[in-house]
């Protein structure tokens, strides 16, 4: 397919026509160490008939570079907004990214270069999205900032998949961790005592 540049990155992404005569697979580019990915748009299956209802498959979060290499190519497209993986890959590990008492919010990061500007709190969830190769850096970058390095750290890959595995650890040692157990992405980190409420933590209270 032809790559389509776009500032956003985003994950795998099936978009279909809605004209429904054609399906296209619609891909960003894997390297994390390049915020600004590329869409790939590969024709997938062809459907009969005018408006005919072609299958929607949704693999993770709706990306604007796919949405922009469709109909770069002419192609009209729906998109159904779901929860983003920020919220709901934590959640299906059991990590709410906020919670009474413990953060009153949090921050989506997409890439290592916007770390200066994130809330450093106590009270405060830092999510980082396709971040693994970085994960030291970012860890380093937030220390510098003054985060504590005994703040807690959970990386979830593959959310809501069989496999889905997650890692513990803290700023300190997450990244010396995560490189042991071959952690890759994708993943979604969380950072910050939110981390402690999920019942697969190692201080997890067995009671809760």
């Amino acid at each position: 397919g032809e790559p389509v540049d776009d500032d956003d990155v985003g994950a795998r992404e099936q978009l279909v026509a809605a004209g429904g005569e054609q399906a296209v697979s619609a891909r960003s580019a894997p390297d994390e160490g390049d915020p600004a990915g590329a869409a790939t748009l590969t024709p997938t299956t062809q459907v009969e008939g005018a408006g005919a209802q072609p299958d929607r498959h949704r693999a993770r979060d709706v990306a604007g570079e796919e949405r922009i290499a469709c109909r770069a190519h002419g192609i009209p497209v729906e998109v159904v907004p779901g929860v983003t993986s920020a919220i709901a890959v934590p959640a299906a590990a059991g990590i709410p990214v906020t919670h009474r008492g413990v953060a009153r919010g949090f921050t989506v990061v997409t890439g290592h270069s916007d770390l200066p500007s994130v809330p450093v709190v106590a009270d405060h969830t830092l999510v980082l999205l396709m971040g693994v190769s970085t994960l030291a850096a970012s860890m380093r970058a937030l220390v510098d900032r003054g985060l504590p390095t005994t703040t807690p750290v959970a990386v979830v890959e593959r959310g809501f998949l069989p496999d889905q595995r997650t890692t513990f650890g803290t700023v300190a040692d997450i990244a010396a961790i995560a490189t042991g157990r071959g952690v890759e992405n994708p993943a979604v980190i969380v950072i910050g005592d939110v981390v402690r409420l999920s019942p697969e933590h190692p201080d997890a209270d067995p009671e809760q």
